[in-house]
């Protein structure tokens, strides 16, 4: 069973989210954990509604929702 978890703002699961989505995302190179923490949670559109899956203690899934300022 998934243990499912609110995105943790915390360096320590920044970085280990970053390896995570390089895993799954390798040819993207934007990943780092400084980029994570400014997208999720210093962004000037507001916080990250995000979830993390774990099994075991890894990271298996992310699920994330960013604010983004639109213009019609």
């Amino acid at each position: 069973m998934y243990d499912l978890r609110p995105t943790d703002s915390s360096k320590n699961h920044l970085a280990r989210l970053s390896v995570f989505l390089r895993l799954v995302f390798p040819h993207a190179l934007c990943f780092s954990g400084e980029y994570l923490e400014w997208m999720y949670f210093r962004n000037p559109e507001g916080s990250v509604v995000g979830f993390d899956g774990f099994e075991g203690g890894e990271i298996v899934g992310h699920f994330a929702i960013l604010p983004t300022r639109v213009l019609d």
